[in-house]
């Protein structure tokens, strides 16, 4: 059920309407798109007649919660199949790294830290912590 669950979810993502109240959502400040992806993500749950709770963590987790069948999962959802995320090589000690995030307009990229943040490594007195993350 589960894999009929996700091939529901991408087929709701990927419509027009969504894709549009996403876009609508957004444009006006009336909240977030992942709003619209949690209202869908809970009328999948309501079609297949699964608990809320249940059914937002099973699609949410499905790789993690079945991972004799992770391969086959990540193929089905879209927002698995182009996840680029992957583990980093930081190591504790290592110098600090200065992100760099695309500027509004996509065309340059700004510093997230000042300068001095370079040296954190060697100021035993300053310290940066980065977190990053995504919510799917």
């Amino acid at each position: 059920m589960l894999e009929r669950m996700l091939k529901r979810e991408e087929e709701l993502r990927t419509c027009e309407a969504t894709q549009k109240e996403m876009a609508r959502v957004q444009e006006h400040g009336a909240g977030d798109w992942m709003q619209v992806v949690e209202g869908l993500q809970r009328q999948v749950c309501d079609e297949f007649s699964v608990e809320h709770k249940a059914g937002l963590d099973a699609l949410r987790n499905a790789t993690r919660l079945f991972p004799e069948h992770a391969d086959q999962l990540r193929k089905i959802s879209l927002y698995r199949r182009h996840n680029r995320a992957f583990a980093g090589d930081l190591q504790v000690g290592m110098p600090c790294p200065i992100p760099h995030l695309l500027s509004s307009c996509g065309t340059a990229a700004v510093p997230l830290l000042p300068p001095s943040a370079s040296s954190c490594n060697t100021k035993k007195n300053k310290k940066h912590l980065i977190v990053a993350g995504s919510f799917t």
